[in-house]
């Protein structure tokens, strides 16, 4: 959970809450209710995605660690 935290934020591209089925159900049936704040969160969380995880992104990340592991440190 925490990997997930450092990417994205709750309620504004992602809902997040608890591993147990009371509080599962309470988000659920919160966002259920909420059109308006659905509709903002999957297009700020689509648009996050394609951002950060698109194929250059992706490549560029691999990019890095393949000239980091290449390349000799400088210590």
């Amino acid at each position: 959970l925490s990997d997930i935290k450092e990417l994205f934020t709750n309620r504004k591209d992602i809902f997040l809450c608890r591993n147990n089925p009371q509080e599962i159900d309470s988000e659920i049936r919160r966002i259920k209710n909420s059109q308006e704040e659905l509709d903002f969160v999957a297009k700020s969380g689509y648009e996050l995605v394609n951002e950060q995880f698109n194929e250059i992104s992706i490549a560029k990340q691999f990019e890095e660690a393949v000239k980091g592991i290449l390349e000799p440190s400088e210590e």
